[in-house]
């Protein structure tokens, strides 16, 4: 058995992030609504901020989000329809991670 490595471009990719956190928190912040209005106090202060911070995502930023969502779906089933593994090589998230520190 044996592999061969080709390198893949995908550009759409620089989008991904902004797509994802779009869709998920306008999404989570729909479901939760109701409940963050009658009792914000029974969210922790980060999740009450992320679903408070939601609610400003607009409909026009939803649409435009699964949009890139579906263009990306297109993109990753032509990709694999040509390999196997797809390994990306960089940060999987927009931030650093903190230091792990043993106590």
């Amino acid at each position: 058995m044996s592999a061969t490595v080709v390198e893949v471009d995908i550009p759409e990719l620089a989008m991904a992030t902004y797509a994802g956190y779009v869709i998920v928190m306008g999404e989570s912040t729909s479901y939760h609504y109701g409940m963050l209005q009658a009792n914000p106090e029974g969210f922790g202060p980060d999740d009450r901020i992320q679903l408070e911070a939601g609610a400003l995502i607009t409909a026009s930023q939803y649409m435009e989000s699964q949009k890139i969502r579906r263009t990306l779906v297109k993109v990753l089933k032509k990709i694999f329809s040509e390999v196997d593994v797809l390994v990306l090589a960089g940060p999987s998230l927009p931030f650093t991670a903190p230091p792990f520190e043993t106590n």
